[in-house]
């Protein structure tokens, strides 16, 4: 385990002045130990290594975390398959192999779970979405290649918003599409550009407690905001390496709080807003150590508030845990 401080008091100016200050300066001391610790990124745990074995990855892309707390990840590389760990980062199974039939997959990148513990994925190279039961019996499948009404072209993204619907980025579409629970197409928005509502390779998409659908239009190293119908609200970013730039944001997240979390790939971290888009904080640095990343794909959240990132290119995935106060 390694803690990586954002920001912490002088605490040498909170020792005691005199003697009949003792009381008051000792809770004043824990008060600002307290404060240190609510600004702090802690390294939880971090788990995987490149290889097909059991709990190993070839270019894992993106986790999900089901109702009991398991971790699921689409490991996308050369395995094309599927594997499930408890909280604890432990490997309890795997499913799928390297196909175009039920079941099957060809580099799967996204990853959802609805409310009843289904999970889906993006199953990116056969141009579908997959939906398996909470115990990875496949259940049923939708989406063929083209650019029509439910059609996809290598779709990424996926989630599901608090009336099941099912919205994916349809990625190589520049597009967003929304389907029923059951797969029936319901709508789409979005076209290729830079303008608003526009997108040029939208990789990750989540959904705000408020139902407002959030994507990141990666080529345009932007967020965009939009109503749960698809209108566009806002956007917030721009190329660069300073707080709240972005070089290829791909995985995005939404916290208990409704801050969203961004995995900036090219960047090689992680970074935090507000609500509204307002940059909050950001954590990470290119390399293999505990804390440092080699372009972060998949980003989650799990019951307790931990980031579960999917550090694509090191093969692991690391579980974060995010300061509970930040000074913005």
């Amino acid at each position: 385990m390694r803690l990586l401080v954002q920001a912490s008091p002088n605490l040498a100016e909170v020792g005691p002045r005199v003697e009949g200050e003792m009381l008051v300066n000792a809770q004043e001391r824990e008060i600002a130990w307290a404060d240190a610790r609510d600004r702090q990124w802690e390294v939880v745990r971090v788990f995987g290594r490149r290889g097909a074995g059991e709990g190993q990855f070839d270019y894992p892309a993106v986790a999900a975390v089901d109702p009991d707390g398991r971790i699921v990840v689409t490991d996308s590389g050369g395995n094309h398959r599927i594997q499930v760990f408890s909280r604890d980062g432990a490997f309890l199974r795997q499913f799928g192999h390297h196909g175009k039939g039920d079941g099957y997959f060809h580099h799967p990148a996204g990853a959802a779970v609805d409310q009843d513990g289904s999970v889906m994925f993006a199953d990116t190279h056969n141009h579908r979405i997959q939906v398996f039961s909470r115990d990875g019996a496949f259940l049923r499948r939708f989406g063929a290649h083209g650019n029509g009404d439910g059609q996809f072209n290598l779709p990424h993204g996926v989630t599901v918003d608090q009336e099941g619907r099912i919205v994916v980025a349809d990625t190589f579409n520049h597009r967003i599409q929304v389907f029923s629970r059951d797969g029936r197409f319901l709508s789409q928005f979005g076209a290729h550009g830079n303008g608003d509502g526009q997108f040029n390779l939208p990789y990750g998409i989540t959904v705000d407690q408020g139902g407002r659908i959030i994507v990141s239009d990666t080529h345009n190293h932007r967020i965009q905001v939009f109503s749960r119908d698809g209108q566009f609200l806002s956007q917030f970013g721009a190329h660069g390496n300073g707080d709240g730039q972005f070089d290829q944001p791909y995985g995005i997240t939404v916290d208990q709080e409704g801050r969203i979390i961004v995995a900036d790939r090219c960047n090689h971290r992680i970074q935090v807003f507000s609500r509204d888009g307002q940059f909050l904080s950001q954590f990470g640095a290119h390399g293999n150590g505990d804390g440092q990343f080699d372009q972060p794909y998949g980003i989650t959240v799990d019951q307790e508030g931990r980031i579960i990132a999917v550090d694509h290119v090191n093969h692991r995935l690391q579980v974060i845990r995010m300061p509970r106060a930040f000074d913005a």
